[in-house]
């Protein structure tokens, strides 16, 4: 949806300085949780394939509803529930910050087109 009025989405000094410290209280809290992988490691470690995700998926479903005991010990079970839960939680992040990314470059471009439709 295009702005309507340019004038009453530029940002104040202060929604500027807020948005700057939530963004760093983010990284903070995700500083000890983010990895960063060379280009060849990312191709080492791809992410889970949807064949994969679905196994994955069906033996959670039935060590929920106790139809099948894990074969592991518990502590290994507990730790695979564990990667899975942060996984589907940075899922989840990743989706909401990615559809940020979308609608902050979506208003930057509009403000781009504004700056080039003032200038002409």
């Amino acid at each position: 949806m295009p702005f309507i009025n340019f004038d009453s989405r530029h940002f104040s000094a202060t929604e500027q300085a807020a948005i700057d410290n939530a963004f760093q209280v983010l990284k903070e809290l995700l500083k000890s949780k983010i990895a960063i992988l060379t280009a060849e490691e990312r191709q080492r470690y791809l992410s889970i394939s949807e064949q994969n995700r679905m196994l994955v998926n069906k033996v959670k479903e039935y060590n929920d509803s106790d139809k099948v005991a894990p074969q592991s010990n518990d502590e290994d079970w507990h730790e695979i529930l564990e990667a899975y839960h942060s996984r589907n939680f940075l899922n989840m992040l990743t989706i909401q910050l990615s559809e940020i990314l979308r609608g902050l470059d979506n208003a930057k471009i509009l403000h781009d087109s504004d700056i080039i439709g003032k200038l002409r």
